[in-house]
This record gives C-alpha cells, sequence and structure tokens, in this order.
C-alpha cells in the first residue's frame, strides 16, 4: 500500500511543479520586429468575400477571424475582450454586426442548410441561429433600428428575418 501512495504522491508532485513550465501561454510568444500586439491568437483567416477584420458601429471593438473563433477587442487598448467559438470549424464568408452594438450575425454553412448564427456582442453566447436558405449566402446586413436582417443566397433568394422572434417575415425570389 504505501509503495502506491508514494507513487501517486510523487505523479502529483511532478505536475504541479511542471505545468507552469509546459503550459503553452500566448503572453510570452514573440512579436516580429516593429510589432506591439499580438492580434488573432491563431491563424488569421483570408476570406474570400469577406474581410478578417471589421470594428463595430461605434468604432469601440473590432473583430478579427482566426481559425480558433472570432475574436473581439478594444479598439483603444488592444485587449481582447472575448473569443467566439461557435464558428471556429466553419469560417463565416460574411459577418455583420448589429447598429446598436447588441448582436454579430455571420453566415454558418452545413452540408444541406445555409443559416445565420446570432451572438450576444457582449457575451460572445450564441442566441439564435436562423435555417431557411438552401443555397450558400452571399450576404447579410442589419435594418438600421437593428430589429431585422436581411440575407441572400446563390438562388437570389432574400430573406429578411425578424430579429426578436428568428422567424421569417418576407422571402423574396428573383
Amino acid at each position: 500500500m504505501r509503495p502506491i501512495s508514494v507513487l501517486i504522491l510523487t505523479i502529483l508532485f511532478t505536475t504541479i511543479l511542471l505545468s507552469p513550465i509546459l503550459a503553452d501561454d500566448y503572453t510570452r510568444w514573440e512579436l516580429p520586429d516593429g510589432a506591439k500586439l499580438r492580434l488573432g491568437k491563431g491563424e488569421i483567416r483570408n476570406l474570400w468575400r469577406g474581410n478578417q477584420y471589421q470594428f463595430s458601429p461605434d468604432s469601440s471593438q473590432f473583430i478579427v477571424f482566426t481559425s480558433i473563433g472570432i475574436w473581439v477587442y478594444d479598439t483603444q487598448t488592444g485587449e481582447e475582450i472575448r473569443l467566439l467559438t461557435g464558428t471556429k470549424d466553419s469560417i463565416p464568408d460574411n459577418l455583420v454586426i448589429s447598429p446598436d452594438n447588441q448582436i454579430i450575425a455571420c453566415q454558418t454553412d452545413s452540408e444541406n442548410i445555409s443559416g445565420i448564427q446570432l451572438f450576444d456582442f457582449h457575451t460572445g453566447k450564441l442566441q439564435n441561429t436562423l435555417e431557411g436558405h438552401i443555397t450558400e449566402i452571399e450576404s447579410i446586413d442589419f435594418s438600421p433600428d437593428s430589429q431585422m436582417l436581411v440575407s441572400g443566397d446563390d438562388d437570389g433568394k432574400l430573406v429578411i428575418w425578424d430579429i426578436n422572434s428568428g422567424q421569417h417575415r418576407r422571402t423574396h425570389t428573383s
């Protein structure tokens, strides 16, 4: 019984001592010459139709698409505020922040359906997923009052969504 106790204590002691040494602390990553700040903490994605960066409507925050999710930063300090990971497996081509700075809407594509995920801009929590497009979504945008969202797909179908209910308000086809 005693050798087992010694073995367990040795493993615990070693784990406690080596954990800080072996941990990957991104704050110690070296920066390239002349760089003052590292953004993204993951591979920054070069989006096909979209942009890797976007400011919030009030310019107080900006977002960066990366391979591990969407980082939200404070514009003045450059400090990271939160990480949205709901889209890390499918980096969206389209993302837009509501004019009232409350919601981030981003495209998500699965095998059979294209949808839009709505995240709370301040907490990063997924609020809703809007589904209804059969083909790939080409664009999304909020109404000026942030109460509606419009999305357009490859087939020329436009869907106007009610943000509060997540329901279709109207569908237009060309």
